[in-house]
């Protein structure tokens, strides 16, 4: 079992925990100020019967430690003969050591409250992650590996598809909460019989139908079609059928959720994408090559990454206004806004710009494909490089829009996903240049080495 990668996971996300909890870095704290802060920190419960925080905050405390407990756990059982109690023991213990340094830590920086049911809280999650790694974690971790290899050696469109279906079904059903009354359920279908007709088309602008339901799902199509058959013999009729049940399940879904209404237009619209990915398809069939496919991808990856980020587009040029939303301070650290409030909505505005840059990177790395050299990082630099350029620009943009707020945060994460998109893009082509040499021979290996050595 190959540990590296788990090992870089599990550095990244302690890394992660303790610069989300530190944030702002403003420990400017004097010694009797820590002092008064240590005794209060044990005024509460573990150490006494009062209450320190509600229950959504402890839940978060141990939800956030589960999987660094998890990711340990992984690591140290690895190996076959390992002992999955004492790689539980050793999540715990990594987990308590890193929630205990924030904690101190903590007591020095002003606009944070160090405190021991935290400790207690983050303790827990690390015991659970790592009692769930020890079980289930070396099963699971080769599963998806083996699941991703194979994917990746067959058909690797699939696993677009499948972030695409991801970020869609979040961004429908967020903020996650099942309603529990019946009359919440009714009028969800009352919501749904009204929106019936010119109704439900009227709650949304044109472009939002052109961009986020004709495009997106008429790309969709193209994706599971591909990945459902192959890159020369895509199985259009199956692709359209479960697009089509995405599209109404994500409805049916948000009968039961909080705060979400179903409107039959999507669905509708959602159709004349899939209709368009049809037509197209069969007119199209044989026509073009794997290049024009991903030309297209880049096409309405772009289209849709640039409706995201400058929707409605009314752009304003009051330079007062422009520079009223400079940062300030700690506002230029980069997650300054997810450390601070850390709601679910900013959890998934992170996964959707890793998704979108991702793509958008594989898409252009795989267009410009040849022989991969032995320099992966310089392209995975690359990859980071411009796709941080692209979110530069996108965030200078929202400087001009009213309502949007531009942050650093979102340039990061839009490098991050260029870089995850160029490292699947290079797995990618190795897999391609081995095939290519085990089906050439000899000859074929010794024409790719020289085709890798020009490129190097």
């Amino acid at each position: 079992m190959r540990t590296r990668l788990l090992t870089v996971l599990c550095i990244v996300y302690a890394g992660l925990l303790l610069y989300g909890s530190l944030m702002p870095f403003n420990f400017t704290n004097g010694p009797e100020v820590v002092r008064e802060n240590l005794d209060r920190a044990f005024l509460f419960w573990p150490c006494s019967s009062v209450l320190h925080t509600s229950f959504p905050d402890a839940l978060a405390n141990t939800l956030l430690y589960i999987p660094l407990g998890a990711l340990v756990s992984m690591r140290l059982t690895a190996r076959r003969d390992a002992w999955r109690i004492a790689a539980a023991a050793a999540a715990l213990l990594v987990g308590a050591a890193i929630s205990l340094t924030v904690e101190g830590l903590q007591l020095w920086e002003p606009s944070r409250v160090g405190a021991v049911n935290d400790l207690v809280t983050n303790s827990l999650g690390a015991l659970i992650g790592g009692l769930a790694g020890g079980l289930w974690g070396r099963r699971l971790w080769l599963s998806l590996r083996r699941a991703v290899r194979c994917r990746l050696n067959a058909n690797p469109v699939i696993l677009g598809a499948w972030v695409v279906m991801f970020v869609l079904f979040s961004d429908a059903t967020y903020p996650f909460l099942p309603t529990q009354d019946v009359s919440d359920l009714k009028h969800s279908i009352q919501r749904a019989i009204q929106l019936c007709g010119m109704a439900g088309f009227e709650a949304h602008p044109w472009h939002y139908w052109l961009i986020m339901r004709v495009a997106v799902y008429a790309a969709l199509t193209a994706l599971l079609a591909s990945g459902l058959g192959s890159a020369s013999k895509p199985r259009w009729i199956k692709g359209a059928s479960w697009t089509l049940a995405f599209a109404i399940a994500i409805e049916l879904a948000k009968l039961i959720i909080v705060a979400r209404n179903p409107n039959p237009a999507n669905v509708i619209m959602s159709g004349c994408g899939i209709l368009a990915a049809l037509v197209l398809g069969t007119m199209l069939r044989g026509r073009v090559s794997s290049r024009g496919k991903y030309a297209l991808a880049i096409v309405l990856l772009a289209a849709c990454i640039a409706y995201l980020s400058w929707e409605p587009f009314n752009f304003s040029w009051n330079m007062e206004y422009i520079r009223s939303r400079i940062p300030r301070g700690p506002e230029w650290i980069p997650l300054y806004e997810y450390a601070m409030q850390g709601r679910g909505e900013q959890v998934f505005l992170v996964v959707r710009s890793l998704a979108a840059l991702g793509g958008l990177t594989y898409a252009i790395t795989m267009i410009r494909w040849r022989f991969p050299s032995n320099r992966r990082w310089s392209r995975v630099l690359r990859g980071a490089m411009w796709a941080g350029l692209i979110g530069l620009v996108s965030e200078l943009g929202q400087f001009l829009l009213p309502g949007r707020i531009p942050s650093l945060t979102d340039v990061v994460c839009f490098a991050a996903g260029g870089a995850i998109g160029a490292w699947f893009a290079q797995i990618h082509q190795i897999k391609i240049a081995r095939n290519v040499r085990v089906r050439d021979g000899i000859g074929g290996r010794a024409a790719g080495e020289e085709v890798a050595g020009r490129a190097r």
